[in-house]
C-alpha cells in the first residue's frame, strides 16, 4: 500500500469508528481472504467470487440478512442473496435490506425511482417515488415524485397517511417523526399530531421513549434541555442537550444541523446508514446520558442507574454495552447492566453484541467473542460484521454495520 493510500487509510479510520464500522479497502489484496457470509461454526456459506472479478475497485458492501435475505453490493450495483447461498434475480442502482417482507429498491437514477420487491425478487410496488423508507408497522416512509414533500404508503402502494411533509421517518411504538415548517412532531397512524411540530431536533421511539430538542429561546422548553417524552408525549425527565460538535465520534466538521436521518436511519442526501454516535435512545431500559465530560445510564425516568465513569458509552445491546477509554489508550471494553466491567478495555476496535456475539479488532484482525470476552468463533478476519439470522459478513470488504 503506497503512502497515500495509507494516509486516506488511516483518516477513514480515525473518522468512522462507533457502532459502524467502515474502512477503505482501494489498496487491499484479495489474495486467500475470505469474502462472504459465515455462520457460528466459522464456516463460509457465502463467498463471492464472481463478485470479486466485477469489483476491481474492491467497492462492496455486505449487509446483515433481514427476512432471510441479505443486501450485498458491488461496484454501483445492488442484489440480494438468500441464505441458501441463491440469488434474487436482477441488480439494481441502489436498494435498501428488506423490511416486514419488502425491499426499496431504486431501478433508474435519473431521476431516481424507487419500488418496493417481495422475498422473490417481485416488483410489487411500482417504481413511483423519488425515495422510498424501509417498511415499519405496515407503513413507509415515501418521496413523490417531482416533489419535496413526504406521504406514507401501506403494503399495497396506497396512501396511508397523504400529509405532505418536508421530511419523515419511520413508525416505532405507533409514531413516527415528520416536519413540517421545519420543525419535528410526530404523527400516529391517522396522521394526527400526538407530540405537536415545535422540536427542530429528534430522536427515533425505543421501548415507548423518545428525546427531543429545541435550539435555545424556543417555548415551552427551557433553554438548552433535552426533554424525554413517552407516546402520550407526556414529558418523563429533562436533561443537558447532546453537543454534537463536541462527540467524540462524529464526523468533522460536524453539520450546523442534525436532524434524526443522520444517526440510526437513512441519510436522504448520502443514501448511508450511519447510527456511528450515540444518541441517547433508550434499549433494554436504559439510556446512555452524559454528564459533564463522563458517560453513564438512566432509567426511562432520568434516574440514574450507572454512574458516569466512562469517556463514551454506546446503548445496551444482548445484556453488554461497549464503553470507551481514553485513559486506556483509546481502548473499548464492554460493561453489564449493573456497570460492571465484564470485558476489560483491550480493543481498538469493537461492535455491538448481536445474536450473543461482538466483532473485535485488536490488530489487523478482527474474532468473533462472547459476552464473557471469549473467542466464540474459529478463525480471524479483515473485517467482521455483526450476525444477523445466523450469520456475518466478513472478509475484505466495506462493512454496513459493525
Amino acid at each position: 500500500m503506497d503512502q497515500g493510500n495509507c494516509r486516506q487509510f488511516m483518516l477513514l479510520l480515525l473518522l468512522l469508528v462507533g457502532a459502524l464500522f467502515v474502512v477503505s479497502i482501494g489498496a487491499c489484496s484479495w489474495s486467500g481472504n475470505p469474502y462472504g457470509f459465515i455462520d457460528r461454526s466459522g464456516r463460509l456459506v457465502h463467498e463471492f467470487l464472481d463478485l470479486r472479478e466485477l469489483t476491481p475497485s474492491h467497492n462492496g458492501s455486505l449487509y446483515p440478512f433481514s427476512c432471510e435475505r441479505a443486501l450485498v453490493s458491488y461496484g454501483d450495483r445492488f442484489l440480494f442473496v438468500r441464505k441458501d447461498t441463491s440469488r434474487l434475480s436482477g441488480s439494481f442502482p441502489n436498494a435498501r435490506s428488506f423490511s416486514e417482507g419488502l425491499a426499496a429498491v431504486c431501478l433508474f437514477d435519473d431521476p431516481q425511482r424507487w419500488g418496493y420487491i417481495d422475498t422473490e425478487g417481485v416488483m410489487v410496488i411500482k417504481p413511483d417515488f423519488h425515495q422510498a423508507g424501509p417498511f415499519s408497522e405496515g407503513l413507509a416512509a415515501v418521496r413523490i415524485l417531482n416533489k419535496e414533500t413526504w406521504q406514507f404508503i401501506d403494503k399495497s402502494g396506497s396512501v396511508a397517511i397523504a400529509g405532505p411533509f418536508e421530511d419523515a421517518g419511520k413508525f416505532s411504538c405507533g409514531l413516527a417523526a415528520v416536519r413540517k415548517a421545519g420543525k419535528w412532531g410526530f404523527i400516529d397512524r391517522s396522521g394526527k399530531f400526538v407530540i405537536p411540530p415545535v422540536w427542530h431536533t429528534v430522536g427515533d421511539f425505543h421501548e415507548g421513549v423518545v428525546w427531543l430538542e429545541m435550539n435555545a429561546s424556543s417555548a415551552p422548553v427551557q433553554t438548552g434541555k433535552r426533554v424525554y417524552m413517552d407516546t402520550r408525549g407526556a414529558s418523563l425527565f429533562e436533561c443537558a442537550p447532546k453537543d454534537w460538535t463536541k462527540d467524540l465520534f462524529f464526523p468533522r466538521p460536524a453539520p450546523k444541523a442534525v436532524s434524526f436521518y443522520k444517526f440510526g436511519g437513512y441519510d436522504s442526501e448520502e443514501d448511508l446508514f450511519i447510527p456511528f454516535v450515540e444518541s441517547g435512545d433508550c434499549f433494554e431500559g436504559l439510556i446512555v446520558r452524559q454528564v459533564g465530560d463522563k458517560f453513564g445510564y438512566c432509567d426511562s425516568h432520568g434516574v440514574m442507574k450507572i454512574a458516569p465513569q466512562f469517556d463514551y458509552a454506546w446503548h445496551f445491546s444482548g445484556g453488554r454495552a461497549r464503553v470507551y477509554s481514553k485513559h486506556e489508550q483509546g481502548l473499548y471494553g464492554f460493561i453489564d447492566r449493573a456497570g460492571n466491567v465484564v470485558i476489560h478495555p483491550q480493543y481498538k476496535r469493537a461492535g455491538q453484541f448481536s445474536e450473543g456475539l461482538a466483532a473485535v479488532g485488536d490488530g489487523g484482525l478482527y474474532r468473533y467473542v462472547d459476552s464473557s470476552g471469549q473467542q466464540a468463533v474459529p478463525g480471524a478476519f479483515l473485517n467482521a460484521s455483526r450476525f444477523s439470522s445466523g450469520l456475518a459478513g466478513v472478509g475484505e470488504f466495506h462493512p454496513y454495520e459493525f
